[in-house]
């Protein structure tokens, strides 16, 4: 008999593991109906329960598994059944139930091979359903009690995830890391990764989120996160205003992910990052792309504000009004309406079609009394009016500002465009009266200096010379005590210098440092005196100016920067065993300082200058161990690279470049790329020096310098070949993108060599 019971629960085994779940059962319930003696009845109630399961019957499962859990519950087949159990009920979409049968489980039989998946399924079922925080608290009595289960990385995974569903970003990194840095399973390393990355990044921690995701990118290029990670590097770029290397990262998910849903988050975040650096006409083409590719994006609206705007700064004003008269009639949201109104307007004043320009300033007015922009165009009303030398006008347009919006910010602004509008109408004394108020009424406004200005030629205007000559000095005498006073006289002396005026300038500093002997602002003074004394070729005094901050004030950072630039200026002139001077003592006195960095590179370069190159070598490699990630860091390790490979060490050399161009994407990285080559053009490995040219070309296309001259090595390479056609191919790349410039000149030289040859 038990041989017999035996024999039909292998027999329904192995139909079981067939997959021919009916017949299978057959097998099973006759053990259950004829041998509930037999040894194998345990089993076959188990397996029984698991055909239902199979056929995702989950009710029959859950009921069979009950009653496998109750045979005997200190048993492992009984503890598998409660976990089953519970799977069942669960998958049936009793979750309150199935959640009990697991509490059971981690609760009763903690030691039970089953507790862990049970404890870990009740984790993941919280966090399924919102309750975050008793997801955390499952996750983190797993990672207590079973440090050396299967599972014990991705519940650390899914800690770090609960923490984040709590806004609590800087508790989920350690959890990350754990994965990170423990794990073998590639999949949940390479999400743990991505996920550390997200962490720093909404603690904008942008600096550490940039190096995690670079890390995630080199050694997961593969990955389904490989766009975002991009992106992301971007966005941290974009954060803390390195725009360059911010594109670079979203040109990288455009051109090399093209299917990516980042896609169009890349041609925004690209858009918006060439317009901080002013490069319109790149943000103009990415914004149009999102309007054109993606009508359908989030950003389709906003990116036709961008393109406008960017239209505008080109001074392309037609095209301005197209792309916010596609907002005007594509919108829902009335502010959007009513700014696009504004926005051609202000396109129609730029594009001096005044009469329009006023029609749609007025219909704001008139339609939308009380929005935002109503102030706004009540101003610029009179601001048109000025432009087009109606004074009159203007000071109407202005006096309506002030009694209809009293609480406008433009207020000021307002008071000084009816004395300004006097000063033109020759009403002299009017104008005096609303300068005034400016400076009575606004002392703390940065209209003040200006409108001291516009009070001395109105007194000059009236033939009284001497009042003009004293205005300002009155002004500062009577407000000597102002917390605004020094600040005051530092905008005026500013005024000078960046009109050029640099004479009159210094003088204006000299008196600041004069009259504010206490300001905070004398290290700056002394700093910009120097700088406009740079201007004038006064470069002795410039020096005395920048070492006087130094002596005087060596806690200010402005002493930090007089050193930099004290010792850029013995550099330029040659001096430079006076520059390693200073960067020694930049160096000795601010360790710290990230201006130490630099300092330790231009030392090392100034000693290169003077054939010093074993000390030049020391503070490159110092650096390079100091702040191995810091930028002048990774131009140190191309100029120690250099070295190198001048002295015939070029794997050394070669290494050196490499680790700049695993470490960046930007213009320092595509000098180490053509580095490389150079290290191989110099061992005549031509073909690998070739290659190595052709990847600056390839990997770095927005730096153009390097893209050229690397594109005609290349080019010579190929006529060494006497590979004509690619020869052609190079320089005629060169060409079209210098016409007139050395590189074109370059290329038109060896194209004629090509036809001639």
């Amino acid at each position: 008999k038990q041989f017999r019971s035996a024999i039909i629960f292998f027999l329904g085994d192995c139909y079981f593991q067939k997959g021919d779940n009916k017949t299978s059962r057959e097998f099973f319930l006759r053990i259950i109906r004829d041998y509930k003696d037999s040894p194998s009845y345990g089993e076959a109630l188990n397996s029984l329960g698991w055909t239902y399961l199979n056929e995702k019957d989950y009710q029959n499962a859950a009921d069979i598994f009950s009653k496998v859990y109750a045979l005997n519950p200190s048993s492992e087949l009984s503890q598998n059944g409660l976990y089953y159990w519970g799977i069942s009920l669960s998958e049936a979409g009793n979750r309150a139930e199935a959640r009990k049968k697991m509490q059971m489980l981690v609760d009763k039989f903690p030691e039970s091979k089953y507790a862990p998946d049970a404890l870990y399924f009740l984790g993941i079922d919280y966090l399924d359903t919102g309750d975050f925080q008793i997801a955390l608290d499952k996750f983190l009595m797993f990672i207590e009690r079973y440090k050396n289960h299967k599972l014990f990385y991705k519940a650390n995974l899914m800690a770090g995830e609960s923490f984040v569903a709590l806004n609590k970003y800087e508790e989920s990194l350690p959890y990350y890391k754990e994965v990170v840095n423990n794990a073998k399973d590639v999949t949940l390393v390479s999400t743990a990764l991505y996920k550390l990355g997200i962490s720093y990044f909404k603690l904008k921690k942008y600096e550490n989120s940039i190096e995690v995701f670079k890390r995630f990118t080199r050694k997961f290029p593969a990955d389904k996160n490989a766009p975002d990670g991009f992106f992301w590097i971007g966005e941290g770029y974009y954060l803390i205003g390195d725009y360059k290397n911010a594109i670079a990262n979203y040109t990288v998910v455009i051109e090399k992910y093209k299917i990516s849903n980042r896609v169009h988050d890349a041609y925004y975040s690209r858009g918006y990052s060439y317009f901080k650096l002013k490069d319109y006409q790149n943000a103009a083409s990415d914004f149009s792309a999102i309007i054109k590719a993606f009508p359908n994006s989030r950003y389709y609206i906003d990116a036709n504000f961008r393109l406008g705007d960017s239209y505008y700064s080109l001074k392309k004003f037609n095209l301005a009004l197209t792309a916010y008269n596609r907002v005007a009639n594509t919108t829902t949201d009335l502010k959007e309406r009513i700014k696009a109104n504004y926005r051609i307007a202000q396109a129609l004043l730029k594009n001096k079609k005044y009469d329009e320009a006023i029609q749609g300033f007025s219909k704001i007015i008139i339609n939308y009394p009380n929005s935002e922009f109503a102030d706004d165009s009540r101003y610029m009303i009179g601001s048109v009016y000025f432009t087009i030398g109606n004074f009159k006008e203007a000071i109407s347009e202005y006096e309506k500002l002030m009694s209809q919006y009293p609480d406008s910010k433009y207020i000021p602004e307002a008071i000084y465009g009816i004395a300004d509008s006097y000063f033109n109408l020759k009403e002299f004394n009017k104008s005096i009266e609303y300068y005034q108020r400016i400076v009575d009424e606004y002392p703390e406004s940065e209209l003040v200096v200006d409108a001291i200005s516009g009070l001395q030629w109105c007194y000059k205007s009236l033939g009284k010379v001497d009042e003009a000559v004293k205005i300002a000095e009155k002004y500062l005498n009577v407000n000597s005590t102002s917390s605004k006073a020094d600040n005051l006289q530092m905008r005026k002396a500013d005024l000078y210098y960046s009109s050029g005026s640099f004479r009159k300038a210094i003088d204006e500093y000299k008196l600041l440092i004069e009259r504010f002997p206490e300001s905070n602002l004398i290290p700056e003074a002394y700093f910009r005196i120097g700088s406009a004394e740079q201007q004038l070729g006064e470069t002795e005094e410039a020096i005395r100016n920048f070492w006087t901050i130094f002596q005087k004030f060596p806690v200010n950072n402005y002493a930090i920067e007089a050193l930099i630039k004290l010792g850029n200026i013995y550099s330029l002139n040659g001096e430079y065993p006076a520059a390693i001077d200073t960067y020694t003592d930049l160096i000795k006195n601010y360790p710290e300082s990230e201006l130490a960095n630099e300092a330790y590179y231009e030392r090392g370069f100034a000693q290169e200058r003077l054939g010093r190159i074993e000390e030049a070598k020391n503070d490159y490699t110092t650096l390079i161990v100091k702040a191995t990630n810091n930028v002048f860091a990774h131009k140190a390790r191309n100029n120690l690279g250099k070295i190198y490979v001048n002295e015939g060490f070029y794997e050394k050399g070669i290494q050196l470049f490499q680790e700049v161009v695993e470490s960046r994407i930007d213009e320092t990285a595509a000098e180490a790329q053509f580095n490389i080559a150079e290290a191989y053009k110099a061992q005549n490995k031509l073909k690998q020096a070739r290659e190595n040219f052709l990847k600056v070309k390839y990997i770095y296309p927005a730096f153009d310098t390097w893209v050229s001259r690397a594109t005609i090595e290349a080019g010579n390479l190929y006529m060494e070949e006497k590979n004509w056609a690619e020869a052609r191919r190079m320089f005629e790349f060169v060409l079209k993108r210098h016409k007139d410039d050395e590189f074109g000149r370059i290329a038109k030289e060896k194209l004629k060599l090509i036809e001639n040859r």
